[in-house]
């Protein structure tokens, strides 16, 4: 496992020539009828990166690039082309992953919020790029409590139900609320006001 100072695809090793490698495949380009002709064309798909976390805050910010969403929280990711592991306390995805998540993490209300996703790539010849990005979330993004599930998992989110203490030998015992009740044959005593 590797530690990282933030995850980003570029990080973790998916440089663009790395993610247009894994969505070019071998095709016979030549028209029909005529001796195969093998090129490497952009129309492949192949999933990239696996991401899990649980984020504390968002920070937004901007480079030449344009805008992102640094996410605060702990981060693992796994490099689905070489199997490498990574973890950070911070993450910054492409765009359209971070704008998911945002909302999430504004409804949360300051509780965390935990997510997992893939992200993967498919040949696109006429982009930019000759890829697009895919997207597929793992589970619903939700607001969690760490505290209660700390808790929770070494059985103490429950109130303990506690004994009563055992009288010590300093304290004399507490009479029998029988005796304090009046005794029948003599009248309870009045009050008088003055």
């Amino acid at each position: 496992m590797q530690l990282l100072s933030k995850i980003t695809m570029k990080m973790c090793g998916l440089t663009i020539a790395a993610i247009k490698k894994a969505v070019t495949v071998k095709k016979n380009t030549a028209p029909v009828g005529e001796p195969e002709k093998i090129e490497d064309v952009f129309e492949g798909k192949a999933p990239l990166l696996r991401i899990a976390g649980i984020v504390n805050r968002t920070e937004a910010g901007q480079t030449t690039t344009g805008d992102f969403l640094r996410l605060i929280g702990e981060f693992t990711a796994i490099n689905l082309l070489t199997g490498e592991v990574f973890q950070s306390p911070q993450c910054i995805l492409p765009g359209f992953v971070g704008a998911l998540l945002a909302p999430a993490v504004r409804e949360a209300n300051g509780n965390n919020v935990q997510f997992a996703f893939e992200v993967g790539a498919k040949g696109e010849p006429t982009a930019v790029l000759n890829y697009a990005f895919t997207f597929t979330s793992l589970i619903e993004p939700k607001p969690t409590n760490a505290m209660a599930a700390l808790l929770a998992s070494v059985g103490m989110d429950k109130p303990a139900a506690l004994a009563a203490p055992a009288p010590s030998a300093a304290d004399p015992a507490p009479a029998p609320a029988a005796d304090l009740a009046p005794v029948a044959d003599k009248p309870a005593a009045k009050t008088v006001k003055k």
